[in-house]
């Protein structure tokens, strides 16, 4: 009975008390309210601040993506020029380094949940391995390394090839990435002579009712070159039977796209 009549006296309300009441429980709980108050500030403290950090490592994460494209963009025009081997040589491995060390920020700062902002990042770094694996091969590269690609052909195809089929796998429903995957594909199996499997992927794009239409147009005009390609090519350096269409450049949906003729 003793100890019910203490928990009833324990449990008076603040407002029931005394002044004297209420000065001494100040006095005896005072510091832990205090703690009480200060973690609750301290929660909200830090949850604006991981709302704060998140939208800024999105935000770098975006424009490291943007970066990275603008640099392949250069890239691919550097290949198709007619520079001297040592500055074409200079001019690949720079902007090589810069995309990849923009999408591996890109990666690295983006969510799972941003599926367009990785999906692009995969397909840039896929078209990245395409580009090198078709760039120029320079007979002067046999004595001076500096002018041939880190990797081999082969090794970047199945780099880029590898970063297509993830696009695939987990990102379906972003369709300018799915599509550039598909035509990426198809352009490794021209690279690597495997007709049929260009077939395959170039129809995919054909068949998919809502894929866009300027991949559709690309893939029937090369569709419609496979039976003069499956020709066998008597000379020729590697890729013997290298494709006409580099895989397509495309921005994330969130930044200004450019899409050069396929």
């Amino acid at each position: 009975m003793k100890s019910t009549r203490q928990d009833q006296k324990k449990t008076k309300t603040l407002s029931q008390m005394p002044e004297e009441g209420l000065l001494g429980f100040f006095q005896q709980n005072g510091s832990r309210i205090l703690l009480g108050l200060t973690l609750a500030v301290l929660a909200v403290l830090i949850v604006r601040y991981r709302i704060a950090t998140n939208q800024e490592r999105e935000s770098a994460a975006r424009l490291a993506g943007t970066r990275a494209r603008a640099d392949l963009d250069k890239l691919h025009q550097v290949l198709l020029s007619d520079s001297p081997p040592e500055a074409l040589a200079t001019q690949r491995d720079q902007f090589t380094a810069q995309v990849l060390a923009n999408l591996s920020e890109t990666l690295a700062d983006s969510s799972d949940s941003d599926a367009p902002l990785r999906a692009d990042a995969y397909a840039t770094r896929a078209d990245l391995y395409w580009n090198l694996a078709n760039s120029p091969v320079f007979p002067e590269a046999t004595t001076r390394p500096s002018l041939a690609t880190k990797d081999s052909p082969e090794t970047y195809l199945s780099e880029a090839q590898t970063d297509y089929e993830h696009i695939l796998a987990n990102y379906p429903d972003q369709l300018l990435d799915w599509a550039n995957a598909e035509m990426g594909l198809a352009a490794i199996a021209e690279n690597r002579g495997n007709w049929d499997q260009a077939s395959k992927r170039y129809n995919e794009v054909l068949n998919r009712t809502d894929a866009p239409d300027m991949f559709k147009s690309a893939a029937q005009v090369r569709l419609s070159l496979l039976d003069r390609m499956r020709q066998p090519t008597l000379v020729g350096p590697y890729p013997a039977t290298a494709p006409t269409t580099v895989p397509s450049v495309i921005a994330p949906t969130t930044t200004a796209a450019t899409h050069p003729s396929l």
